[in-house]
């Protein structure tokens, strides 16, 4: 179970600032 949690957290912050800068990229085109 520790490793799921982790993992999540993991993901977590990748998919974090991942959609920050998509969203700024997708702000850029319009």
């Amino acid at each position: 179970m520790r490793t799921i949690s982790y993992s999540f957290l993991a993901f977590a912050k990748l998919s974090l600032p991942i959609s920050l800068i998509w969203s700024l990229k997708q702000f850029e085109y319009l």
